[in-house]
């Protein structure tokens, strides 16, 4: 009878250390299973976020490249299921920033995923980029033939000669209070146009402090003034500009195969649409070895304007014919104008060469009409 109880004990304990241990095993599955749970709910939390911030990036493209579009919808679906997943994002113009007059938009982004929910507000202001406002060079600039520029200073990363050449007008209240043409461009550094340099300014060869004639142009500034210009003015596109705008813009190698590039050819927007006033991207690529690029002619719509990007040197006037532009003429090699040329808008290049007239016009009210490409989205805000 002792044997049998014992048995009996040792069996009731082993059923107990099997129930105890099955608990145990129900316990590590379920607080496994928990910690999965929170892992997926983290996971989708995560993602969710990451889809709101995808929905504001795709605003921001959206307005660089078509700043026509002041309100709009996007949306993308991703996914089937329970696990699925939707962005969705809503811009609308909204009030300027205080103290500028550059374009703002107010954007709502939403996103879901699975169960998870997420949303942000953003707002966005357009500026130009600094190759995109007025006239500059990353280097020298040597002004042989006028040079007339309304709206602008003249910025120049190298020296500038001629200055005898160069001069500035003034439209319709572009004047400051002691009576000089205003400059629109970079006004709260330099409020007068006048040529800024970071070498030297010549005029009829002699520069101009070693003979005196700094006086004649007071407003200037370059290395001998301790002045000159910022290196944020003079940049031109940089390598990803440059390879996102030739994604994006139109190709132009086709109409300079033959080296010649005549603007009337180009194929643009509908005349007189919005998309035509607001802009578009061209990208001409000059072969390595091959002879610059010649522009010439004007657009057939003369309210269009295009950002005319060249990846290499550019001479304008094919045998002197007038040029005009409107937009922006943004050259990374070496400008040289052999013909007149008139730019509504901004003209930027590595050096520039002025062997004909050359006029430059930066308009009142410039801030308010962004280029397609040229300006960039710039978050001011961001909320939940």
């Amino acid at each position: 009878m002792r044997a049998a109880g014992e048995h009996g004990y040792a069996m009731l304990a082993a059923v107990l250390i099997a129930a105890l241990a099955m608990l145990f095993a129900l316990a590590v599955v379920a607080a496994v299973g928990s910690l999965q749970a929170v892992a997926t709910c983290d996971a989708s939390v995560w993602r969710v976020r990451v889809l709101t911030r995808h929905a504001l990036a795709m605003v921001a493209d959206r307005v660089r490249w078509q700043p026509s579009e002041r309100a709009g919808v996007l949306g993308v679906d991703i996914g089937d299921g329970a696990d699925g997943g939707h962005w969705t994002a809503s811009w609308s113009a909204a009030t300027a920033t205080p103290g500028t007059e550059y374009p703002v938009v107010r954007v709502d982004a939403r996103a879901s995923l699975g169960e998870a929910r997420h949303s942000r507000t953003a707002v966005i202001e357009l500026r130009p980029e600094a190759w995109a406002g007025g006239v500059l060079s990353a280097g020298d600039v040597e002004a042989g033939a006028p040079l007339t520029i309304e709206g602008s200073g003249l910025y120049a990363g190298g020296c500038v000669s001629g200055r005898e050449n160069v001069s500035f007008a003034a439209g319709a209240g572009m004047i400051t209070g002691d009576g000089m043409p205003r400059d629109l461009v970079h006004g709260d550094v330099f409020p007068a146009a006048a040529v800024h340099a970071r070498g030297a300014i010549y005029a009829g060869g002699e520069e101009i402090h070693a003979v005196g004639t700094a006086t004649a142009w007071r407003n200037d500034t370059d290395v001998h003034s301790g002045g000159g210009c910022p290196d944020c003015y003079l940049a031109l596109p940089d390598a990803n500009m440059t390879a996102v705008a030739r994604e994006r813009g139109g190709l132009g190698a086709d109409a300079s195969a033959d080296g010649v590039l005549d603007l009337a050819e180009l194929i643009t927007p509908a005349v007189g649409s919005e998309q035509a006033q607001a802009g578009w991207c061209m990208v001409t690529v000059v072969p390595p070895g091959g002879g610059p690029l010649r522009v010439s002619g004007a657009l057939r719509d003369p309210r269009a304007r295009v950002l005319l990007l060249v990846i290499g040197d550019v001479v304008v006037g094919e045998g002197g014919a007038p040029t005009s532009l409107s937009g922006a003429l943004v050259v990374m090699g070496n400008l040289r104008i052999e013909g007149e040329l008139a730019v509504d808008g901004s003209l930027a290049a590595r050096t520039i060469t002025i062997a004909a007239p050359l006029t430059v016009r930066v308009l009142p009210g410039w801030q308010q009409r962004p280029l397609a490409g040229a300006w960039r989205a710039v978050l001011m805000q961001l909320g939940e």
